[in-house]
């Protein structure tokens, strides 16, 4: 990549990549592996293992330019690459430097401790701003609480980062100590954790942690850790062993995560699943290389909405203007399902004001700012996306935005959960993107036990060109390119699913399997119909535009259910 930066900026770089947390002379040779961590047997048991890249390995480049970015894939999986990928040539193997190899972290033991400041109600649109040493105050949907960072819960309750630990607020104020730095780095040396976010995986909220080992390189990397805030479990879904490199932002939703990893002359994102499988989102500048004149000399803080089918991000185009103290940024909110750039606003930052944490819920979004010459923490900005209001809030500090609470999981209920409805899973609906349905089921079951590839649909019963078939043990999903009832253009789209075994999934209705006909029948009154077929056996049916129903060990009242199915069905 063709160096742009004058030697002043080239500090103002360095001193970006700093922040955090803080980071040692860049060595001359940068490389980065990135790899995605299987799900261990135990959620409290975090295996790290030395990475390699081998000739012959599934080696591919997630981020292009200088210095060379490289997503080291397991050789069992075949996930779908980001579209910024290219083939590595076959080089002569090469091993990191060792890294210390812990077995089991156990999570750090709660203590409680009470706050006088007692929460005010944290509803849909609340900015949280995490301030040090400052009392607990709330006007006009704007919560001050003594942090580094907080973000809010489904719950309604505070997850804050202060002091190297992570603590939950609940709404009486008082703290519980969930995760401690210092517990860590008595152990395997100098550990910093960084709070990013609340998401739901496995059903129960998690709060998304970056964890940086080490301070010299080669020694460093960092990990995306899940951390259960019901149970304390800890997993690690994700690995950036890095050298001139740093995970500046995650934010994760309705499945999916997006990582902003920041290296000497640019951003990139890195697109996954809450379990840390690579999955291939159509994001911006996804065609242009790093360093290109097309390419903006700054990208950052990718935030996903609720429901991850958007997401903003800001984009600075001159970081030269910097060294006056003027900067001019973008906030652009981009669709991740289409591929498309939905909207731009211009943000005028002044008076040595940098771009800090975004937070966004799809309507709003909050920017924090920082004066890199004086390190002063600046108010943040509220940006209006209907309307393109920016306004300035009052106490400087660092931004989050509440996504969830009473009145968000009063509004959309359905939308948060994963059931086998007629129309989809709840949380997505028949007809969508295959990558986005993967990704949104992978987050509450984590990563798929198989997937087909896109195959010959010619060799299945099912109709198109291409099908693929995606399961979780008892839960299967199907994919095909076909126009029906689900999709009429055709495409690639989620088709139909099947749910058997012990899959622990029901109906909106509550109906699993081993529920009886008769509460089938109680359920779906005269729409519920079964039928014992010589071909296929017993099974039941509730009318409808598409077919929802499955097998049935019987058809008397105290016959169980057997498999639930929704969709397009195959020919037998």
């Amino acid at each position: 990549m063709t160096d742009r930066m004058d030697p002043k900026m080239r500090e103002l770089t360095y001193r970006l990549i700093e922040m955090a947390p803080e980071a040692p002379p860049f060595p001359e040779e940068p490389m980065v592996q990135l790899q995605p961590t299987p799900k261990p047997a135990s959620p409290a048991s975090r295996p790290r293992r030395l990475v390699w890249v081998a000739a012959g390995a599934a080696v591919t480049i997630a981020l292009i330019g200088t210095p060379l970015v490289m997503g080291v894939l397991s050789s069992e999986t075949d996930p779908t690459t980001p579209a910024t990928q290219a083939t590595v040539p076959d080089t002569a193997a090469t091993t990191l430097p060792d890294q210390p190899t812990p077995t089991t972290i156990d999570p750090a033991p709660t203590t409680m401790a009470p706050n006088p400041n007692e929460l005010p109600p944290l509803s849909a649109g609340t900015v949280v701003i995490a301030e040090p040493g400052a009392a607990t105050t709330s006007t006009d949907d704007v919560v001050v609480y003594d942090a580094d960072v907080a973000v809010a819960d489904e719950a309604g309750e505070l997850v804050i980062q202060r002091d190297g630990m992570i603590l939950q607020v609940a709404p009486d104020g008082t703290e519980a100590t969930l995760l401690d730095a210092s517990d860590l780095t008595a152990e395997y040396g100098p550990v910093t954790l960084r709070l990013q976010d609340v998401t739901t995986y496995f059903s129960v909220p998690n709060a998304v942690i970056v964890v940086r080992y080490g301070q010299e390189y080669p020694d460093v990397f960092e990990e995306i850790w899940l951390l259960d805030l019901n149970s304390g479990a800890i997993e690690s879904v994700y690995q950036l062993v890095a050298v001139e490199s740093t995970i500046t932002r995650v934010s994760a939703a309705a499945g999916t995560m997006i990582a902003s990893v920041s290296f000497e002359g640019g951003t990139e994102f890195v697109y996954l699943t809450t379990a840390g499988q690579p999955i291939n989102i159509p994001g911006p500048y996804s065609d242009i290389t790093v360093g290109s004149p097309e390419f903006p000399e700054l990208i950052t803080e990718a935030v996903l909405s609720p429901s991850a089918r958007n997401f903003a991000y800001v984009e600075v185009a001159d970081i030269q203007t910097y060294q006056d103290g003027f900067l001019m940024a973008n906030l652009v909110h981009w669709d991740a399902d289409t591929g498309n750039e939905v909207q731009r606003i211009e943000i005028e930052l002044t008076d040595g004001a940098w771009p800090g944490r975004l937070d966004y819920n799809g309507t709003s979004a909050v920017l924090g700012r920082r004066n890199l010459n004086t390190d002063q923490v600046l108010a943040p900005l509220h940006i209006d996306l209907a309307t393109g209001t920016i306004t300035e809030l009052g106490t400087p500090g660092t931004p989050s935005m509440v996504k969830t609470g009473a009145s968000a999981t009063a509004a959309a209920p359905a939308q948060e959960a994963l059931v086998l409805g007629s129309n989809g899973l709840g949380l997505v609906a028949l007809g969508e993107e295959p990558e986005a349905t993967i990704a949104a089921v992978s987050g509450q079951l984590g990563a798929p036990t198989n997937d087909t590839g896109w195959i010959d649909a010619a060799a299945t019963t099912c109709a198109g060109n291409e099908f693929r078939e995606v399961s979780w043990d008892g839960l299967v999903l199907r994919f095909n390119d076909a126009a029906d009832a689900t999709a009429p253009d055709g495409g690639r789209h989620f088709f139909g699913y099947s749910g058997f075994g012990d899959v622990g999934l029901t109906t909106p209705e509550a109906i699993g399997l081993g529920a009886t006909v008769a509460e089938l029948e109680t359920a779906y009154g005269k729409a519920f119909s079964t039928e014992n077929s010589p071909a296929v056996g017993p099974t039941w049916r509730v009318e409808g535009d598409l077919f929802f129903g499955g097998g049935l060990s019987g058809v008397g009242a105290d016959d169980v259910v057997t498999s639930i199915e929704g969709g397009i069905l195959c020919a037998e």
